[in-house]
């Protein structure tokens, strides 16, 4: 099983990735994610993510 630190590591990287991609800053970056669901996915689905995009 998964740690909850290793699934919030994750989506911590992924927010701040998302915020430097589209020039955003991590609060607006977070709102749009969670805004849209790709939080909740990211962290549902967090087990089916390929090893190798691992942070």
């Amino acid at each position: 099983m998964f740690s909850i630190r290793d699934i919030s590591e994750y989506i911590v990287t992924l927010i701040a990735a998302f915020a430097q991609r589209y020039s955003m800053t991590d609060v607006d970056a977070y709102l749009y994610l969670n805004r849209y669901g790709a939080i909740k996915v990211a962290h549902n689905f967090y087990d089916v993510i390929p090893s190798q995009w691992m942070i």
